[in-house]
């Protein structure tokens, strides 16, 4: 008998999906994708499946696309499984290949990437966005940044502007036929850009920035919080012309003493003052800052409210 190493091209799938429960859009509620990518997540995924199953817009698709994990992480998907309506595990190219998975199995008009780590800023930022709806294609928002240490959370709220190419996919509820006008995103090696590429596609009177900010991002878990991911901003910048070479040049500078700056402070102070280092980052109890968007973890999986929305099996 073979056995299977944790690397082998072995696809498993479940979801309510797979037992023929579909989900469509509805007039009165439009069916929204939520896509989460993950690869050996566990630390992580379990508060971003919290945040979506919390969310009380009842009209709500969540796709699960994972890069073959050996972690643990799909125990958890399965410990939620009755509020996941389809989740598939194999090898996969990369966020990019994986986020494309997502695109393709996705049955929502309106499409979200919600990834492991990243969460809902409230229970209601769906259904306050959604409430919004309508000329634009994209509605965007404000994104609160944050990283744990200890018992407490860092946040902070960061303004972003599509006139200035500033947005958080995080934080993007988008129709999904715009992968049908702009392509899907690139997959290629060491490229970290390939979201900011398409989004660089859809002009700015197709965007619309909502009241509500809709998601926390954790900072410094994931490929946006590299040096190459900046550098390939910066470039990108550069070359479709929204930077001129001396502001480009400048930020990358500045950029990098502030990096080198937090890492000399880090040794000299030690890791329990590093939040010190983090100007403007407000400190709270990381209980409290969790509580509203995921309850409380001793409670048990999150189940998900009915959908409103047309089922069929």
């Amino acid at each position: 008998m073979a056995l299977l190493s944790p690397t082998s091209d072995c696809r498993t799938e479940g979801g309510l999906r797979t037992r023929g429960f579909t989900k469509r859009d509805v007039v009165s509620k439009p069916l929204v994708t939520v896509v989460t990518v993950v690869f050996n997540g566990a630390q992580r995924i379990e508060n971003t499946i919290r945040s979506v199953a919390n969310q009380t817009y009842d009209n709500i698709e969540y796709i699960i696309i994972d890069g073959g994990s050996t972690d643990g992480t799909l125990d958890i998907v399965r410990e939620f499984a009755e509020g996941i309506d389809y989740w598939v595990s194999e090898r996969d190219r990369g966020i990019y290949d994986a986020m494309n998975k997502g695109i393709n199995a996705a049955n929502g008009e309106w499409i979200n990437f919600m990834n492991s780590g990243d969460t809902f800023c409230s229970k209601e930022s769906v259904a306050d966005t959604v409430k919004e709806f309508s000329e634009a294609r994209v509605y965007y928002s404000d994104t609160i940044f944050y990283f744990e240490q200890g018992a407490n959370c860092y946040c902070r709220k960061v303004s972003c502007d599509v006139r200035k190419y500033q947005f958080i996919h995080q934080s993007c509820i988008y129709r999904k036929q715009l992968h049908s006008i702009y392509g899907q995103y690139m997959v290629a090696a060491g490229v970290t850009v390939s979201d900011y590429l398409f989004f660089r596609c859809i002009p700015a009177e197709d965007w619309h920035k909502t009241k509500t900010v809709i998601s926390r991002y954790l900072v410094g878990d994931n490929v946006s919080s590299g040096r190459r991911h900046k550098e390939q901003v910066y470039g990108t910048s550069l070359l479709l012309g929204s930077r001129s070479i001396y502001g480009a040049f400048a930020s990358y500078l500045y950029g990098s003493l502030r990096s080198g700056v937090r890492r000399i402070e880090k040794f000299v102070l030690g890791a329990n003052r590093y939040s010190m280092i983090f100007e403007n980052y407000l400190e709270v109890d990381r209980k409290k800052f969790w509580q509203d968007i995921i309850g409380d973890v001793e409670q048990g999986p999150a189940t998900v409210q009915p959908t409103t929305g047309e089922v069929g099996k």
